[in-house]
C-alpha cells in the first residue's frame, strides 16, 4: 500500500487567446477573462464523479485539496474553480453524511513557487488533489519527488490527463490516468518530456 499518493491535474480548459475577446465565465454567468471557459465549467462538474464515483471507497476520495494562488501578477483562478464543485461535494457529503462547509482549497504558492507547494502538499492528508497550471507541472513533479524526469510533457492542449504519484518505501512513481469526462477526450499518454544540452524541458 502507497505510503501517500498525490494526484495533479491541469485546471479546465480556459478562453482561446485568440478570441475578441476571450470568452470565460463564472457560475453566475458574469465574464471574467481569467476563469475557465464553459467546458472547462462542464470538466470542473464532472471531476466531482471522477474522485467521488457513485459507490466507491471513501477512503479513496481526496483528504486534501491544493490549487494555484493568484495574485495580481497571476490573476487566474482557474486551478481553483476547476476543483470547487467537488471541495463542496466533499464538504456535504464526508464519510459520516454529515452536510458541513466545503473542503478547504489550500492555496500555498502562485503556479511559479514550486517550493513551497511542494512543502505544502507533502504535508497534506493523504489522498492529495493538486490542480496546478500546466506549464510548472513537471517542476512540481520533481519539487515533491526530487526526480526532475518522472513527469512528462504536458501538452497546452490536453485537459484530460490526471498524474497520480505513489510513494513506496520512500520510493516514488507516476502513472498517467486519462480523465474521459467530455467528448474529445483524449485516452493518449502524454509524451515523456526530452532532455537538451543536460536539462529536461519544462513541459
Amino acid at each position: 500500500m502507497a505510503s501517500m499518493r498525490i494526484t495533479i491535474i491541469r485546471h479546465g480548459e480556459k478562453p482561446d487567446d485568440q478570441g475578441d475577446p476571450p470568452i470565460s465565465v463564472l457560475t453566475a454567468g458574469d465574464k471574467g477573462v481569467d476563469n475557465l471557459n464553459t467546458r472547462g465549467w462542464q470538466r470542473a462538474g464532472a471531476l466531482v464523479r471522477f474522485f467521488a464515483p457513485h459507490g466507491g471507497d471513501h477512503a479513496d476520495r481526496p483528504a486534501s485539496l491544493f490549487a494555484a494562488q493568484a495574485d495580481q501578477s497571476s490573476p487566474s483562478l482557474r486551478t481553483q474553480q476547476t476543483i470547487q464543485p467537488l471541495a463542496e461535494f466533499l464538504g456535504a457529503h464526508d464519510a459520516a453524511g454529515d452536510a458541513s462547509a466545503p473542503m478547504p482549497i489550500t492555496t500555498p504558492a502562485l503556479p511559479d513557487g514550486v517550493g513551497p507547494a511542494a512543502t505544502a502538499i507533502l504535508e497534506g492528508a493523504s489522498p492529495v488533489l493538486v490542480c496546478w497550471e500546466h506549464k510548472n507541472i513537471a517542476k512540481l513533479v520533481g519539487a515533491i519527488t526530487g526526480d526532475a524526469t518522472l513527469a512528462p510533457h504536458w501538452s497546452g492542449d490536453r485537459f484530460d490527463v490526471a498524474l497520480v504519484l505513489e510513494q513506496h518505501h520512500g520510493a516514488w512513481s507516476l502513472t498517467q490516468t486519462p480523465q474521459l469526462l467530455l467528448a474529445g477526450d483524449s485516452s493518449k499518454p502524454l509524451r515523456a518530456r526530452k532532455e537538451k544540452d543536460g536539462v529536461m524541458e519544462d513541459r
